[in-house]
């Protein structure tokens, strides 16, 4: 397997994390993200529970374009590293808001790599679009989330309506853009 890596056959993939706040000792109380106490157990980082931002302010400062984001680093077999993208693969709107405010399969949220690197992380012109098109949909969740609905009902809501049309992820965010689809 090393063989492969060295050779240039395989792709491999670097995670560097800052190192991890402290945990707070087993069974400390903490606040949750509309003032409810939950306890909880060591075992939990303290980063799991903090809450998701839903801000969608993007106001961070510019880095320069050499920056290497230590979150996510992926080293193919040219030796190149790029910055993080958002999933070519995802495909319900449970999916996308997962990667939204979790990430997958390793990755960073896209909600934390807005945060931490405003719109910097997103390099190429084609990765800009994609995102953008993205936001539409996850604006359309914030939306019913910010009128009083659960992000897990308004997810399901929105999913319902395009698995029962047939529609793609584009298709819903064609139809959700051109108002032809209201939602919340």
């Amino acid at each position: 397997m090393l063989d492969d890596v060295f050779n240039g056959r395989t792709q491999i993939r670097i995670f560097a994390q800052p190192p991890a706040p402290p945990t707070p000792p087993p069974h400390v109380q903490t606040e949750q993200a509309h003032g409810e106490v939950s306890s909880t157990s060591s075992l939990v980082p303290a980063s799991v529970l903090a809450p998701v931002s839903t801000s969608s302010s993007t106001t961070s400062t510019a880095l320069p374009s050499q920056t290497i984001f230590p979150s996510t680093i992926l080293a193919g077999s040219n030796g190149q590293m790029s910055p993080p993208k958002l999933s070519r693969v995802v495909n319900s709107v449970p999916d996308l808001w997962r990667e939204w405010t979790q990430g997958l399969s390793g990755q960073p949220s896209i909600q934390s790599l807005e945060d931490q690197y405003g719109v910097s992380w997103r390099q190429s012109p084609k990765e800009k679009t994609f995102f953008s098109r993205r936001k539409v949909i996850i604006d359309c969740i914030r939306t019913a989330i910010s009128r009083g609905e659960s992000s897990a009902s308004a997810v399901v809501r929105l999913e319902t309506l395009r698995a029962n049309g047939g529609w793609s992820l584009s298709q819903l965010y064609k139809r959700l853009n051109k108002r032809e689809l209201i939602f919340p």
